[in-house]
């Protein structure tokens, strides 16, 4: 009889914006993963004020693990003297042509790409934003997450030079556009069936097949690595010496138990050894996303198959 295990990663994206959700989260975790670890990727500009450790009770417990989830927000940056860059922001291009709580995501840097900053500015933001969340939770930081997934070789060298061990920025562009596959890049719209505009189509050339060696999302260094398109099947692989967990089940805002998770839990059974699975939800998301994944967790219980729930430093 086969020892294989489904290993189950949960993941939580914390997006820098605001802190405002934390009620609900905390009912959330205590409901449904009260004893089941997770991985908090965390922007650290929530941390450039004060903030009472307190309101993490019952939310970040001593099983999990922190990591740093960074997208260049516009205070961040600023904190560390960097000029402000609003350019490629996968939410939209145009923010004059939409309400103003979109205008105000667009000029927050939240939809900006790390990749459009330079290796110098680079450098000083992952290890500033580093040090701040280290300093705020007194933990050692070993994983990293780029907002978007959006990653390029400059990013990873940094991450080796400040001392992380993994990164899970890699995802699959076919949950993102259905139809996608190694010569049409599908209909641009998730498993929901939402158009993610601008987003999906840099995803698709970060991770697709297709390789970029020139401009923000050049992707030539890790196609040295892993040739064609990540998919929903990918298992962790090194790029240099960082090992690479893919977000291979991608977040719940985007993916479905039905045309996801389920396939991949398939592929699992007809398997011979372990599977890793990456799944999560986004902290200040609408609450619903959390919800969908706690039913695909439940899913995945109700299935009969060996499994393990695991943080992601015990895959490196």
């Amino acid at each position: 009889m086969s020892n294989k295990k489904l290993i189950i990663n949960i993941s939580v994206d914390w997006e820098g914006e605001s802190l405002s959700n934390l009620g609900y989260f905390r009912q959330w975790r205590r409901k449904y993963f009260p004893d089941i670890p997770i991985n908090h990727f965390i922007c650290p500009s929530y941390f450039l004020r004060t903030i009472d450790k307190q309101k993490f009770n019952g939310i970040i417990l001593p099983i999990d693990e922190i990591g740093i989830d960074l997208h260049p927000r516009k205070e961040l940056v600023k904190y560390f003297n960097i000029p402000f860059r609003i350019s490629n922001n996968y939410y939209r291009v145009l923010p004059q042509y939409y309400p103003q709580w979109l205008k105000t995501v667009l000029t927050s840097g939240r939809g900006v790409p790390l990749t459009v900053y330079n290796s110098i500015e680079l450098k000083t933001i992952i290890a500033g934003a580093k040090q701040i969340t280290e300093n705020y939770f007194n933990c050692n930081i070993q994983g990293f997450r780029a907002g978007g997934w959006l990653i390029n070789e400059t990013v990873y060298k940094i991450l080796e030079q400040e001392g992380f061990k993994y990164d899970s920025s890699a995802v699959p562009p076919q949950v993102f556009s259905f139809g996608y596959n190694e010569v049409d890049n599908g209909n641009y719209k998730d498993n929901f069936g939402d158009k993610n505009g601008v987003f999906t189509r840099q995803v698709i050339d970060t991770w697709g097949n297709k390789t970029i060696n020139t401009g923000y999302l050049a992707n030539g260094y890790m196609k040295q690595f892993y040739t064609g398109a990540i998919n929903i099947f990918t298992q962790p692989y090194k790029i240099g010496i960082i090992l690479e967990i893919p977000n291979n089940g991608a977040m719940s805002d985007f993916a479905t138990f039905e045309l996801t998770h389920n396939k991949q839990l398939e592929y699992f059974k007809n398997q011979n050894t372990d599977f890793v699975l990456s799944v999560g939800c986004h902290m200040e998301g609408p609450n619903i996303y959390k919800e969908y994944l706690a039913d695909t967790i439940q899913k995945i219980k109700q299935s009969g198959v060996n499994y393990e729930f695991r943080l992601m430093k015990y895959l490196i």
